[in-house]
């Protein structure tokens, strides 16, 4: 992915804020990968190299532009995120203390009990006794299979 092509994208007022993220997510994780694998480098230390290639492209007076689309994306993402943690939310309402959830554990998925929810996040407890609260973004979906139930 070019550097003068995701700035050019990045700088068009016709393109909506979210394709923006969209394309500016895509870029920096496509060089992440790149450098992570070639050369070792950590994917934080890939994107803020992919980062600084964006402003090397660009004039002094147009680098102050780009900072605050960046802001501007940071702003949509962060709605974005609340939205679905809102609405996540309204999910876990209609739960009863003792059903049986799946929620996200990193790259698994893990079944556990609901105990309760809290603003924006809720407790739950594995299968082994151990209870975690979790944010409310970590819920899959209610488990439809039989489950154990907390005793």
């Amino acid at each position: 992915m070019d550097a003068n092509k995701c700035v050019d994208l990045l700088l068009n007022n016709e393109v909506k804020t979210s394709e923006k993220a969209d394309y500016v997510f895509k870029y920096l994780d496509y060089h992440a990968s790149i450098l992570s694998s070639r050369i070792g480098l950590s994917r934080r230390k890939s994107r803020a190299s992919a980062i600084r290639g964006l402003f090397d492209t660009l004039p002094e007076d147009q680098k102050i532009i780009l900072i605050d689309i960046f802001n501007e994306i940071k702003t949509f993402t962060s709605q974005k995120r609340k939205a679905q943690a809102q609405e996540t939310a309204k999910n876990l309402k209609g739960l009863k203390e003792g059903d049986s959830i799946v929620i996200n554990n990193g790259y698994d998925e893990d079944v556990v009990v609901f105990l309760e929810l809290k603003r924006t996040r809720f407790l739950c407890e594995y299968p082994d006794g151990r209870k975690f609260s979790v944010p409310v973004g970590l819920f899959i979906k209610k488990n439809e299979e039989p489950s154990y139930s907390v005793a």
